[in-house]
């Protein structure tokens, strides 16, 4: 599961720098990472710390909830879907917990992550 959260968010961070117009490059001197991290970040090999999702919607002029998977696209990754079927439920139910509670700090707008 955890492998999924980082392939889903990778894969939500290329579509809005594609969107931008972005090379991995330019995106990687925004927000202070190499090409290579980007690269590898967007294919969900690299882990990142939690604060870089407010570093890349910056850069990217995006919402944090724009980069942030929810638990349905987790499931609905075929490839991610074994993987979290065979994942501890209180495990499943923490990582759901901590994706609706961030979520919902940021639809009210509580703007209190920082970098």
């Amino acid at each position: 599961m955890e492998n999924t959260v980082y392939i889903e968010t990778g894969k939500r961070i290329r579509e809005a720098r594609e969107r931008k117009s972005l090379t991995q490059q330019e995106l990687g001197d925004l927000v202070g990472l190499k090409r290579t991290s980007i690269t590898n970040i967007e294919s969900g090999r690299q882990k990142f710390m939690f604060h870089m999702i407010y570093e890349f919607s910056t850069a990217l002029g995006v919402s944090l909830q724009e980069l942030i998977p929810k638990k349905s696209d987790l499931i609905q990754n075929e490839s991610a879907a074994p993987k979290f079927k065979n994942l501890d439920k209180d495990a499943a139910n923490f990582l759901d917990s901590i994706l609706t509670k961030t979520k919902q700090k940021l639809e009210l707008g509580d703007d209190s992550y920082e970098k």
